[in-house]
């Protein structure tokens, strides 16, 4: 029986243990309870989520705080607004002036229903979804460095600059003039080097230097009314066919003149069949004097009118600049 009383003295001393410490943990619990809500009074947000007090840091953390709405209605109406709301997203009251410290530990309606109206500021509630602007923003043109050499413009902007600009076309003798540039001065005196084209029907004269297009000239022709290749002399007719420059004089009337050796031997050869069959008279000639030269009559060349007695018209600035590029020995061949 004296064993059985020591016995349950051990356990009643285990339980009074047991309470006294039971009842310290329950103390540092109070204690920093209060603490949190010393901290909440002397803060101007109230938080009035249990999680929230439990935590300090919660406290503080901009995560507790999505967005800050200010209202002036009744604290009813923003603790009804407050109410609806899940309960995941928790609200917090921010007012002018300390609360009361059962607000803390009271639902949100609760501390609203017992805090002043007028002292209501702003209600923190979960911020609504972003809408979309229905003004375009334009993008930022991108800066580019100075010395870069980048260009600024973008891709878009490339593609619509190069559909507005324009359209650019290749310089058909830019090729001859490189060249031509590119070859010594004591090179580019030799006939083998040039070739003149004349077009009789396209009123046009190609200047070739080693192969390339090199310059592009306005023609007229001699004023017969019939076409084809010059049969005598007096028919007012141009030559057609393969000719060579022979000589280059300066022209008083004609600026200057680039005589070709017409008629070459293919002329002679039909001159003679032609007096063999009779079809010209016995005292008909060749002719000859056949050549290039410039114009007394310019606006019958910028016309097309065909006014020479057989040679070929360029302007005047045109014959002095071919006069100085052609050397003599070159070949013309005179197209219908």
């Amino acid at each position: 029986m004296g064993r059985i009383s020591h016995r349950g003295i051990r356990i009643i001393g285990y339980l009074a243990i047991a309470g006294v410490i039971a009842l310290s943990q329950q103390c540092l619990i109070g204690r920093a309870a209060a603490q949190n809500i010393a901290a909440a009074a002397l803060s101007p947000v109230i938080a009035t989520s249990p999680a929230a007090i439990a935590s300090p840091a919660a406290i503080a953390s901009p995560a507790t705080a999505p967005a800050i709405v200010s209202t002036s209605a009744p604290v009813n109406a923003v603790a009804q607004t407050i109410a609806k709301t899940p309960a995941a997203a928790p609200a917090i009251v921010a007012t002018g002036a300390p609360a009361p410290a059962a607000a803390v530990t009271t639902p949100i309606a609760a501390a609203s229903a017992a805090a002043p109206p007028e002292k209501v500021a702003a209600a923190i509630i979960p911020a609504p979804a972003p809408q979309p602007s229905a003004i375009a923003v334009a993008p930022a043109t991108p800066v580019t460095p100075a010395g870069s050499g980048a260009s600024a413009v973008s891709g878009a902007g490339l593609q619509t600059a190069a559909l507005l600009a324009p359209g650019k076309h290749d310089d058909p003798t830019a090729a001859g003039q490189q060249l031509f540039d590119q070859t010594p001065y004591d090179s580019r005196d030799d006939p083998f080097s040039w070739s003149l084209h004349i077009y009789k029907s396209r009123h046009r004269t190609e200047v070739f230097f080693k192969g390339r297009l090199f310059r592009i000239y306005h023609a007229v022709f001699g004023r017969s009314r019939w076409g084809g290749a010059k049969l005598w002399e007096g028919d007012s007719r141009t030559p057609e066919g393969a000719y060579l420059i022979t000589e280059k004089r300066p022209s008083a009337r004609f600026r200057w003149f680039l005589k070709l050796n017409y008629p070459n031997a293919t002329d002679q050869e039909h001159f003679a069949a032609l007096r063999s069959a009779r079809e010209i008279s016995a005292g008909t000639r060749e002719g000859g004097q056949v050549g290039i030269h410039g114009t007394d009559s310019p606006y019958l060349n910028v016309s097309d009118v065909n006014w020479t007695l057989g040679c070929i018209s360029l302007s005047n600035e045109d014959i002095a600049e071919m006069a100085t590029l052609l050397p003599v020995g070159t070949l013309v061949v005179i197209n219908p």
